[in-house]
């Protein structure tokens, strides 16, 4: 067996992670043999989908050419399984994993170890590899193909359509390590045998070339999902389809779909989000919410309904990840995706009237960044605004206002803290607790330039992200106008 990783992990030096948080995060396992490489083409493929492209360098080849290559397929899967658990920040997003040939019986081996570690990928995506309970039954090679000499593998490789490159065929020495990964390769896929079957928490795609695979083989993909999916697509060109630009093309755009056809949502999730609509829209209990944008939200009202969505379900949704999916079944699956990279099992429990560990949630993405932001300037994020009235004005029913507008709004109810490992965490406070979520004052001004200093030092006063309130209001009663 080989070692758990190398220094630099699994991720091909090439990786570029997106400028923003990625819609979906694709890991990308290779063939027998293969190298990251493979997929150097697809990050500019995928990049205006928001998917991003994650090459997996398996040992013994290309930057990790001096680690022994694994000859034990499910090793292989849980190794790497276990390192990535180890990196929340390649986990901090949907994910899907995608492999071809051998890559794709190691992706599916994969994705069996991140869900029975409590990470769940969006999707699984398999390319040219007959389902796993067909191991062993004629479709992979036979068990003396990893025991033929460097000579006898390379020929028969030549016949598969894999045929060496001609500087390696002419120098024995550099094909050497070549050859040494693809007959570790061969070892594990003629060693394999399926464990207990296994239906995976996540949609299955299947692609295949026309004249390789047997179609029942590959069909056979949807014994292995719980959640759908299986549907089979074919390409012209083979086993190596996918080497033709054309056809590469066409899986990639096939992926890209795949992110809004992996499946319905949970009953619950959808009902518990169009509850959670109604009341941030101030819609009668008896309406359907089916979109949101026609039910007339903001994006105010995203904001608040992110909020929401936050205490009841623990996902951190940034309110335009709210605004780019007005379908409510759209936005309810995400959640459901989104509970299940995280390797939660349900909302959160919530204790009433305190503020236990329970309340706490992680930030998302852009939250993170605001609040990076605001400890280098305090008062980077106030947003002030001077509103001047003639005649009287009740007090009193401005507080009723102001509370109305804050029970409304999760995110003017918001606190942050810093978590004790050093995480940023955020609580929503309930709307029974508006009255101190925001701060009234009133304040007597004799002339209109103590009125203005006034509002220039209220417009920078530094918010206090861990107490509140994230809202204030100061009533300046002036004899002259400002």
């Amino acid at each position: 067996m080989a070692p758990m990783a190398c220094k630099a992990g699994w991720v091909a030096p090439a990786y570029v992670p997106l400028p923003s948080p990625p819609k979906l995060r694709l890991f990308c396992l290779p063939w027998a043999g293969g190298s990251s490489s493979i997929y150097s083409e697809w990050p500019a493929l995928l990049e205006h989908a928001e998917v991003e492209v994650v090459p997996i360098e398996l040992p013994g080849r290309s930057a990790r050419v001096d680690e022994e290559p694994y000859a034990d397929l499910t090793a292989l899967a849980a190794d790497l399984a276990a390192w990535l658990v180890q990196e929340p920040r390649l986990l901090d997003a949907p994910f899907a994993v995608f492999g071809h040939s051998f890559g794709g019986l190691c992706a599916y081996e994969l994705c069996a170890a991140l869900a029975a570690s409590g990470r769940t990928p969006a999707l699984l995506l398999v390319s040219a590899a007959p389902a796993p309970q067909f191991a062993g039954l004629g479709t992979w090679p036979v068990a003396s193909v990893s025991g033929l000499s460097d000579e006898g593998l390379a020929a028969y490789l030549a016949g598969k359509g894999n045929a060496l490159p001609a500087e390696l065929r002419e120098d024995p020495e550099l094909a050497a390590p070549f050859l040494r990964a693809i007959r570790a390769d061969y070892a594990a896929l003629e060693a394999y045998r399926e464990g207990e079957a296994r239906a995976l928490p996540c949609p299955v795609q299947v692609f295949g070339g026309h004249g390789d695979i047997e179609a029942e083989r590959l069909e056979a993909w949807r014994q292995r999902s719980a959640r759908g999916g299986g549907d089979v697509r074919m390409h012209d060109g083979g086993h190596f389809y996918i080497q033709s630009p054309a056809q590469r093309g066409c899986v990639v755009g096939h992926i890209a779909e795949a992110w809004d056809r992996i499946g319905e949502p949970e009953e619950d999730t959808l009902r518990t989000l169009q509850e959670l609509a109604r009341s941030a829209l101030r819609l009668p209990a008896s309406a359907q919410v089916e979109n949101l944008a026609e039910a007339g939200a903001d994006s105010l009202e995203c904001v608040g309904l992110a909020a929401e969505i936050r205490v009841r379900f623990g996902v951190g949704l940034a309110p335009d990840e709210v605004i780019r999916r007005p379908l409510a079944r759209h936005l309810a699956r995400y959640i459901d995706i989104c509970l299940l990279t995280a390797g939660a099992r349900g909302p959160p429990e919530l204790v009433a009237g305190s503020a236990g560990d329970a309340e706490w949630h992680p930030v998302s993405y852009q939250q993170e960044q605001m609040i990076v932001m605001y400890e280098v300037s305090k008062s980077a994020y106030n947003m002030p605004t001077t509103l001047h009235w003639r005649g009287p004005l009740d007090v009193q029913v401005l507080r009723k206002a102001l509370h109305t507008l804050v029970a409304g709004h999760g995110t003017l109810r918001t606190i942050v803290r810093m978590g004790g490992g050093g995480e940023m965490q955020q609580r929503v406070l309930d709307a029974s607790e508006a009255d101190q979520c925001f701060e009234l004052c009133e304040l007597h001004a004799a002339t209109a330039e103590h009125a203005t200093k006034v509002i220039e030092a209220e417009s920078t006063r530094v918010f206090d992200l861990e107490k509140g309130p994230m809202f204030r209001a100061t009533v300046i009663d002036s004899l002259e106008s400002v």
